[in-house]
């Protein structure tokens, strides 16, 4: 199709959908010479022309820049389509073509004549979509303009030229240009009859046999860096602790507990109206302005008890959990304008919470209690102790110990929120001790750390780090 523009007409060649290549570059190429260069053109005139490609976004692109052509100029315009092309991003060859559009104009007189190049035993580097000669041999980079001492001017296409000073007989320094803009200035160095390197921005490329053997990239990395001792130890903690019975082969939550270091808050499923109220009132009363950037450890929390609060969490607030390699570390939990952080004290101290209290030798040890005879309908039991069966992990000595101290009036209400707030005070008073004793010998605040692995971690980077040591990949 023919289109006039003011003396200027769009020879356009509608395309299905296909990207571009040198192929159909080629073939609508020839009908445009033999149908306007060949038909149109007489011995003494020339075009100007524009080479253009529309998407099938409609968006149209210029390949290159207004050109002027004589008619033995075919060859010329083919490799000057197709430098240009390669120049571009991988945009372009990713998108497919709707029209290619030869835009001309006919002019009077000859046009200057172009530089033809042989380039065909010649090697390419593609580099950020320039293409740099394979070689150490300033002529061999194109054709050679001009000559002063060491200097060589050589133009590589259409658009590229170079500068290929040689320092000495092992070494070259380049100057690349497109378009009459300097782009790149690189060296090379010779190794040998076959080999020689490339240095370009922060990579040398090793060349052999006109071949690319080599890639080394130089990257400026930081370095771990040193931290410096606390001052002082701030044991802003609470302890949280919930405890279930099973339903159906679920989990139903039907106590919480919290300690702060001064007072226990237990919350008992038969006050609430379900176990997500029960938790709903449990965290709105922790997330008191005096607890504000307070963290509250919970022994396990990420293989049980966030399982339960997450759910509630949401709900209420903002959060921000941290996971690694699939595991749940902590969670920033953000309620109205106070921030708490949960954290599983189990990824800290790697053992039950009945071992930490004997261990720490901490005054409140964990007690004991009949975990599997709660169920939905005996919340509000009161009488007999418990048969033995329903305790774990204790000898029958224990237990007569243990019932001895009741005459009938066992309360599971009472019971269960004396265990869980004893749980409580058992694991802040280990986290206490534990904090104390990280910070007596290591002058590491512990609660600045989530894991025991973060925690050595930052010991070793108070007190055992050199500087500049090891660099951050």
């Amino acid at each position: 199709m023919l289109k006039n523009k003011l003396n200027w007409f769009d020879f356009n060649f509608e395309i299905k959908n296909t990207n571009f290549s040198s192929i159909l570059l080629k073939s609508k190429l020839d009908i445009f010479w033999k149908e306007i260069m060949e038909t149109k053109l007489s011995e003494n005139q020339h075009i100007w022309l524009l080479f253009k490609l529309q998407w099938t976004n409609n968006n149209h692109v210029t390949i290159g820049k207004l050109i002027k052509l004589n008619k033995e100029d075919k060859d010329y315009l083919f490799e000057y389509i197709l430098t240009n092309f390669e120049d571009k991003s991988e945009y372009y060859t990713e998108q497919t073509i709707k029209n290619m559009i030869f835009s001309y104009t006919i002019k009077k007189g000859k046009a200057k004549a172009k530089i033809t190049l042989d380039s065909s035993n010649l090697q390419f580097q593609n580099y950020q979509h320039h293409k740099l000669p394979i070689t150490m041999n300033p002529l061999e980079y194109g054709i050679l303009i001009d000559q002063k001492g060491r200097d060589y001017w050589v133009q590589i296409n259409r658009t590229n030229t170079a500068i290929v000073t040689k320092l000495d007989e092992l070494n070259n320094k380049i100057k690349f240009f497109k378009e009459g803009k300097l782009v790149y200035e690189y060296t090379d160095h010779k190794i040998d009859e076959s080999t020689f390197i490339r240095s370009l921005d922060n990579k040398k490329f090793t060349f052999k046999d006109n071949k690319l053997a080599l890639l080394y990239i130089e990257k400026t990395v930081n370095f771990i860096s040193n931290l410096k001792p606390s001052s002082r130890v701030t044991n802003k903690i609470i302890t949280l602790d919930i405890e279930t019975f099973i339903k159906n082969g679920i989990h139903i939550p039907y106590v919480i507990s919290w300690f702060d270091g001064e007072k226990s808050n237990s919350y008992y499923l038969v006050d609430f109206n379900s176990s997500d109220s029960l938790l709903t009132q449990a965290i709105k009363d922790l997330m008191a302005k005096k607890h504000d950037n307070y963290k509250v450890y919970i022994h396990n929390m990420a293989g049980f008890d966030a399982i339960f609060l997450l759910k509630i969490l949401v709900e209420l607030g903002n959060i921000k959990p941290i996971i690694h390699h699939g595991e749940l570390i902590s969670i920033n939990f953000k309620f109205k304008n106070y921030i708490v952080v949960f954290r599983d004290s189990l990824k800290i101290l790697l053992v039950s919470l009945r071992n930490l209290a004997k261990i720490f030798g901490v005054d409140t040890q964990k007690s004991i209690f009949p975990y599997s005879f709660v169920n939905e309908n005996n919340l509000d039991y009161v009488g007999e102790v418990p048969d033995f069966k329903f305790f774990d992990n204790i000898s029958i000595n224990e237990y007569n110990e243990y019932k001895s101290n009741f005459d009938n009036n066992w309360d599971l209400k009472d019971e269960a929120i004396k265990y869980c707030e004893i749980d409580c005070i058992s694991l802040y008073q280990v986290i206490l001790k534990f904090s104390n004793m990280i910070f007596d010998l290591f002058k590491i605040n512990m609660h600045n750390y989530a894991t025991l692995s973060s925690i050595a971690f930052a010991i070793f980077r108070t007190h055992f780090l050199r500087k500049d040591e090891i660099p951050q990949i």
